[in-house]
């Protein structure tokens, strides 16, 4: 039950075109050609007879200004995780409460990195606009 939404949306993602119940992709920039089940096709022809702007229409993304708050939270998230993982098995090793304790730090150590990651940002840009010679 799970699985036909996310493999639908995987179709979706990455058909390029679609030839007698073939999906198209590109790997390495090679078109690769598999079979793609019987009820997907229909799935995946439907979408190719869309026209460009109705598919484009349904795609979500967030608004181009939002930028600096998902670069915040993904890096946030990213960073908090990594460094409670290596922390928390420096200070208290590795045993079957660890992934507990993981979380525990987690819980603190996200929401502060992403405000930290907030108040930076515009520091690191400013350093890095003085360090690196601008693209010709």
């Amino acid at each position: 039950m799970f699985m036909m939404p996310l493999l639908s949306l995987l179709i979706r993602k990455f058909c390029f075109g679609l030839c007698k119940g073939e999906a198209i992709y590109r790997v390495c920039g090679e078109p690769n050609i598999v079979p793609v089940p019987q009820p997907l096709c229909c799935l995946c022809t439907g979408l190719s007879r869309m026209n460009s702007t109705s598919v484009v229409a349904r795609r979500w993304k967030l608004a181009a200004r939002t930028t600096p708050f998902v670069f915040a939270f993904f890096m946030a998230a990213i960073m908090a995780m990594l460094m409670c993982l290596v922390i928390t098995a420096a200070n208290a090793g590795i045993n079957a409460e660890y992934p507990m304790r993981v979380l525990g730090a987690y819980q603190l150590a996200m929401p502060t990195a992403f405000c930290c990651v907030l108040v930076v940002r515009p520091l690191v840009m400013r350093l890095v606009a003085l360090t690196v010679h601008p693209s010709r």
